[in-house]
C-alpha cells in the first residue's frame, strides 16, 4: 500500500498536519476494510457519511451493492477534506503565520492519500467481483478519479488561501474612521466606506 507521507523539507507544523490526516485515512480505510469483508459470508452493516445505515444479506457484489459501494466513499473526501485544509490555516492565523506554505503542504500530504485510498477501492472492487477470488479484468483503472479528487484539493487550497484571515465589524469600523489633524479632528476614510458596504452587498447576494 502507497505509504502516507512526503519527504523533503517539511514545516515545523507537518506533524500536526500528518496526524490530522493520518485520522480521517484510517476512518475511510476502515471503511474500506468493512466492505472488503463483504465477500467473507455476503453480509454486511456500515452506515454511509450521513448515518444511514447499509444492510446486505445472502446477496453478492453485483447490482444495487455494487452501486452503492461506488456513491459509498466520495462523500468522505468531499466534506472533510475541506475541514483538514480550513483547520490548518486557523491554526496559522492564530499563530500569526502565513497559511500559504502550511496549507499548500497538507494538500500535498491530502493528494497522497486520495491516491492510496482509491486504489485499495478499486482493489476492493475487485476482489468483491471476483467472489474473494480477484481476477486482474475485474480491476478497475480509478487514475481519472484519482487526478478528479486531486484537483478539488487543489480548488478547495485555491479558496482557503484567496480568503485571507477574517476581519471583524470593530477593525471595519476602525478602518473607516480615522484620527488625522485636519479640521474636526477626524477624517472619513472613504475607501473603507467602500469595501464596507462591498462586503455588505456580497453578503445580501
Amino acid at each position: 500500500m502507497e505509504p502516507l507521507f512526503l519527504t523533503g523539507i517539511r514545516t515545523p507544523l507537518y506533524p500536526y498536519t500528518k496526524r490530522a490526516i493520518e485520522i480521517l485515512d484510517n476512518s475511510i480505510l476502515e471503511r474500506i476494510q468493512k466492505w472488503r469483508m463483504f465477500s467473507a459470508k455476503w453480509e454486511l452493516e456500515i452506515e454511509d457519511f450521513h448515518g444511514k445505515k447499509i444492510s446486505y444479506k445472502g446477496i453478492k457484489f453485483a447490482g444495487s451493492p455494487e452501486r452503492v459501494f461506488w456513491h459509498y466513499f466520495p462523500p468522505f473526501f468531499d466534506h472533510e477534506i475541506p475541514k483538514v485544509l480550513s483547520d490548518v490555516e486557523r491554526i496559522c492565523l492564530s499563530k500569526n503565520l502565513d497559511p500559504t506554505n502550511y496549507v499548500t503542504e497538507a494538500a500535498d500530504l491530502l493528494k497522497v492519500m486520495v491516491s492510496r485510498l482509491w486504489k485499495e477501492i478499486a482493489l476492493t472492487c475487485q476482489l468483491l467481483k471476483g467472489d474473494g477470488q480477484p481476477k486482474i479484468e475485474d480491476l478497475p483503472d480509478l487514475a481519472e478519479t484519482i487526478r478528479s479528487f486531486q484537483a478539488k484539493i487543489d480548488d478547495e487550497t485555491a479558496t482557503v488561501l484567496h480568503r485571507g484571515p477574517p476581519q471583524t465589524q470593530e477593525s471595519t469600523i476602525d478602518d473607516i474612521i480615522e484620527i488625522k489633524p485636519n479640521f474636526m479632528g477626524i477624517g472619513v476614510n472613504f475607501n473603507a466606506v467602500a469595501r464596507w458596504i462591498r462586503s455588505k452587498a456580497r453578503k445580501k447576494s
